[in-house]
């Protein structure tokens, strides 16, 4: 598979920032948190999650049944412009392919994976913040599926 520009690029900033070794403290914790059966407007930023028990780092985060063409824009630490603006796909490094080649064979690696039919997206790149997060999905169509949203992080551990 050949990834566009714009993953390669995530691929390049994301390894740059993950850390092998954790240090655990006695505040680390590690959540988990899900948005199941949601639906989203065509043009309308959704909220899927926000926190703000910071520091800590984003571990996981799985998509299932989110329209083709959605966006996913992070915002880290109380910004007004996200420091990830990305069509959901490339994210995951499924790739820009059309909705019926979205459906194809499943694959993974550690990093990104496509296990199921209509999504089972998820990516492993952690995203590390200082005080706060917040992930927001933007559709431009309109679409009867129901989302359902995954993120794993862990907090109260020195970045």
């Amino acid at each position: 598979m050949q990834l566009q520009g714009l993953s390669v690029l995530f691929l390049i900033v994301c390894v740059a920032v993950e850390v092998d070794a954790v240090k655990f403290t006695e505040s680390t914790r590690t959540f988990s948190s899900a948005s199941k059966g949601g639906s989203l407007l065509p043009y309308i930023e959704e909220t899927v999650f926000e926190m703000s028990d910071g520091p800590g780092f984003v571990t996981q985060q799985w998509y299932t049944s989110f329209p083709h063409g959605s966006r996913v824009k992070i915002y880290i630490d109380n910004e007004d412009v996200p420091s990830i603006d990305a069509d959901l796909l490339l994210l995951v490094s499924v790739g820009n392919c059309s909705a019926a080649e979205q459906h194809q064979s499943p694959w993974s690696n550690r990093h990104f994976g496509h296990l199921a039919n209509k999504g089972g997206i998820y990516t492993n790149f952690r995203i590390p913040f200082s005080s706060s997060i917040r992930v927001t999905v933007t559709s431009s169509i309109s679409s009867t599926d129901l989302y359902w949203f995954i993120i794993r992080f862990m907090i109260g551990v020195p970045l």
